[in-house]
């Protein structure tokens, strides 16, 4: 049994070395690690090398410069849209600051259109020696337009133009809602010389054919001429009334035809305003309009 041992054994030596042998034969391979590999990170391709500085700097700077010329192009933009809306605007304030002065130089021409005109009308008084002051201040008035309805009773409404002597002339409509209306105190004219409630002069044209002229004084109501002009449309009508104050006189025309005049020496500066008579209690009573209201004043 020994003798079977020893031979099992040197046969297995034998085959030992010849392994050796052949092994030591072999190139020498790397072994791959046991361990798992790390997990792949997906969002990037996994070819791609990871940046360098380099590359972070560069990629930093594109960015810069991409940001800095889409500001630029942001501000540029903008700035062109400003600088647009800008001379839009501009042509807009142009075209209205035009706009304006072409209506200012009409309403001037305009103005001065009438001014010639009535300046023809105060240069024919003068020849008729109806004016004598000098220095003339012209002014075209708002139009008028008034309603009163109180029998016996008669209202003014201011011009906001004060003078002792002066020219107001107007185109004048009148409509009444009675056809029974008490004509002689109903009518529309002027009211001058006005200090306060007590003491002023009025002068209008009553429904009746009248030129009438009167004073307040001291809360005293005087008549100081009445004259006949013609019949009158009524209830409704039209007429041109003109009234001349100068020196302490007054004149009143109607339809350029002297109607009433007179003297009074307290004639003084005052308001003049625009006057209505009512004449009936009836619905809206008297209603007066007044247009081409035209004043020439005197200093």
């Amino acid at each position: 049994m020994n003798t079977i041992l020893r031979s099992w054994i040197a046969m297995v030596l034998l085959l030992g070395t010849a392994l050796l042998a052949a092994c030591a034969t072999l190139p020498a391979t790397e072994v791959a690690p046991t361990s798992p590999p790390p997990p792949t990170d997906t969002s990037a391709p996994t070819d791609t090398a990871p940046p360098t500085v380099d590359t972070l700097a560069t990629q930093a700077a594109e960015e810069s410069v991409q940001q800095t010329a889409d500001a630029q192009a942001t501000t540029d933009a903008r700035a062109a849209t400003e600088t647009q809306a800008a001379q839009s605007k501009a042509a807009t304030a142009t075209g209205i600051v035009a706009l304006k002065q072409t209506s200012t130089a009409e309403v001037q021409a305009t103005a001065t259109s009438y001014a010639t005109a009535f300046l023809n009308v105060i240069e024919k008084l003068r020849g008729e020696g109806v004016v004598k002051s000098e220095n003339n201040q012209y002014a075209r008035l708002e139009d008028f337009e008034q309603e009163w309805a109180q029998l016996g009773w008669f209202k003014w409404w201011g011009t906001g133009y004060a003078a002792e002597n002066f020219v107001l002339s107007a185109d004048v409509a009148w409509q009444s809602a009675s056809n029974t209306a008490d004509w002689y105190t109903t009518g529309c004219g002027i009211v001058f010389s006005l200090n306060d409630e007590d003491n002023y002069h009025l002068a209008f044209l009553s429904l009746d054919g009248y030129g009438v002229v009167g004073r307040k004084a001291k809360g005293d109501l005087k008549l100081l001429a009445a004259e006949r002009y013609g019949n009158l449309s009524t209830p409704d009508g039209d007429a041109k009334i003109m009234l001349v104050v100068d020196d302490k006189r007054v004149n009143f025309y109607v339809n350029d035809k002297l109607v009433t005049k007179v003297y009074d020496n307290s004639l003084n500066e005052g308001d003049i305003a625009l006057t209505l008579l009512s004449g009936t209690n009836k619905d809206f009573g008297t209603r007066c309009t007044m247009t081409n209201l035209e004043l020439f004043g005197f200093s």
